[in-house]
C-alpha cells in the first residue's frame, strides 16, 4: 500500500497527480473555487533535507513547452506556490480555472473523437515540479507599495528531496466551492 510520493532534485523526479475533473464538474453547475494541498511528511532521523521553497503545478501535457518557451505561471493552467513551514504544506488556493480548461478540452475532444480519452491519456494530469523563481520589485507610484512580480521560472536543481502524502492508495482532498442553481 503506497501512501506517499516523492520528487528529488537534481535527478528530475517529479510527482504526477490525476485530478477527478469529470466528478467535480458534473456534480455542480458552477465551480467558484478549488483548493488542493499537498502535505509533506516529516523526514526520519538521520535523513533531513530542506524542502524546496517553491513548487510549480502545470499540466503534464504542457510541462516540456512550459520550460522550453520560458513561460510564467498564468494561474489558469499553471500555478506557483511556496512551502508553508508552519503547516508543512504546499497549497494551491484556486485551481478552478485549470479544472474548467481541462473539462472543456475533454468535452470538445469526446464530441469529435470517440477515442479521444485513449488518445489523450494525460488530459486530466498535472505534475508538481520544484522550481526557483526570479522576481522583480517595483514601487507603485500611486500607493508607494512594492509590487513583486515573477519574471522567470526555472527548474530548481539544488540537492533536495520531498516526501509527500499521496501515492496510488491515498487520495489528496480537493476543497471545491460550487454553486448549483434550482430551476
Amino acid at each position: 500500500e503506497q501512501q506517499q510520493t516523492y520528487w528529488k532534485t537534481p535527478a528530475g523526479l517529479y510527482t504526477e497527480v490525476t485530478l477527478p475533473i469529470e466528478e467535480i464538474v458534473e456534480s455542480c453547475d458552477t465551480i467558484n473555487s478549488a483548493k488542493i494541498t499537498f502535505t509533506r511528511y516529516n523526514e526520519t532521523a538521520g535523513y533531513t533535507r530542506t524542502p524546496h521553497s517553491t513548487l510549480l503545478m502545470v499540466r503534464k501535457c504542457d510541462m516540456y513547452k512550459f520550460f522550453l518557451k520560458n513561460k510564467l505561471a498564468d494561474n489558469k493552467t499553471s500555478f506557483v506556490t511556496n512551502f508553508t513551514s508552519s503547516t508543512n504544506e504546499y497549497t494551491f488556493n484556486n485551481i478552478a480555472s485549470l479544472i474548467k480548461v481541462c473539462y472543456k478540452e475533454y468535452q470538445e475532444g469526446i464530441e469529435s473523437n470517440s477515442n479521444w480519452v485513449a488518445d489523450n491519456p494525460d488530459w486530466n494530469k498535472i505534475v508538481l515540479i520544484p522550481v526557483s523563481t526570479t522576481i522583480q520589485s517595483n514601487k507603485d507610484q500611486a500607493t508607494g507599495r512594492d509590487i513583486v512580480t515573477i519574471v522567470k521560472i526555472a527548474h530548481d536543481i539544488s540537492i533536495s528531496s520531498v516526501r509527500l502524502r499521496g501515492g496510488t492508495e491515498y487520495e489528496i482532498p480537493i476543497e471545491v466551492i460550487t454553486s448549483k442553481f434550482n430551476d
